[in-house]
């Protein structure tokens, strides 16, 4: 039996040492039995530093799209690249363990399963680790929250983060990636977590892997807040039920960006998506709320 293949893209933008450190890690460690590293791909998105400048080894691959496009596009733009059975994306500021790829890989054979993620840990030996994500309870806002270990095999979670996550090759084509209308920065992951939900796959954390994680603020990535909260409205107004989506904007209407947000999103291609999702959907709306207990996020009044 040939050994499984696996693309790595990295989309990165003034990422400075961190970029080599983490294609080191990548392309010189150890992957784990019956896995070949097929490529790296680096998306420089527009850096100004030169982190992608200069010799790489070979198997790694540094791609350039003519303008910035943003962590969603840029993921996509990797994609193009791809030519491995699996293809993880990973932030550029990643450090992975001995034998991460091997069980990863081994539950996306699984023809139910969408995709994967480690257990993401802060570069501290003694950080806390978060295995998934959710939204904070009592907060319509929807903002991430980490979910703790919760089993010693893979099980599944509502939310993937973006930072590390895996997939096969053909649930790349079926879902054609990240979903390029999101603004530069934010909600991508989500959108594609609850996107795979509801075409009836799974999304699993992996309990037995962490990958360490530099976090940066918010601040140090966009200082755009009306985006933000655009890549949120779309996202709600993609995969939730009606009433949960009233219930997001009424909690987030009074914040300082929502009318510029609320612009884009009428500007946009949002509700013509939305149709287009129907027809891939095989779970109602309310099908992820009910399947993780996710009614009382929404259970407050409005800001």
């Amino acid at each position: 039996m040939r050994n499984q293949t696996l693309s790595v893209v990295v989309p990165s933008r003034n990422e400075g040492r961190r970029l080599r450190q983490t294609v080191s890690e990548i392309v010189d460690g150890d992957l784990g039995t019956g896995i070949t590293l097929r490529e790296v791909i680096i998306v420089d998105d527009q850096s100004s530093d030169g982190s992608a400048e200069g010799e790489f080894p070979s198997i790694v691959k540094v791609v350039r799209p003519d303008k910035r496009l943003g962590v969603a596009r840029a993921k996509n733009f990797g994609a193009t690249f791809v030519t491995g059975d699996f293809v993880v994306w990973s932030d550029a500021h990643i450090g992975v363990p001995p034998g991460w790829a091997a069980q990863l890989i081994d539950e996306l054979k699984a023809e139910d399963v969408g995709a994967v993620s480690p257990g993401i840990q802060g570069m501290e030996a003694d950080s806390r680790i978060g295995y998934g994500g959710t939204w904070a309870t009592g907060d319509p806002s929807l903002n991430w929250r980490w979910l703790s270990k919760a089993g010693t095999a893979a099980y599944e979670v509502p939310l993937l983060p973006g930072g590390f996550m895996a997939m096969r090759r053909d649930v790349l084509e079926r879902t054609q990636g990240f979903d390029g209308k999101l603004g530069t920065w934010g909600e991508e992951d989500v959108e594609i977590s609850l996107r795979l939900w509801a075409m009836g796959l799974k999304c699993l954390a992996i309990p037995d892997v962490a990958v360490r994680h530099a976090f940066k603020s918010d601040a140090g990535v966009t200082s755009d807040g009306g985006m933000l909260i655009y890549n949120k409205l779309r996202v709600a107004a993609l995969h939730l039920p009606d009433e949960r989506f009233t219930a997001f904007v009424q909690r987030i209407r009074r914040i300082r960006e929502f009318p510029d947000a609320m612009t884009r999103f009428i500007r946009s291609d949002t509700l013509h998506r939305r149709e287009e999702l129907e027809r891939t959907r095989v779970r109602p709306r309310e099908w992820i709320i009910d399947r993780f207990g996710l009614g009382p996020v929404f259970d407050d009044s409005p800001a």
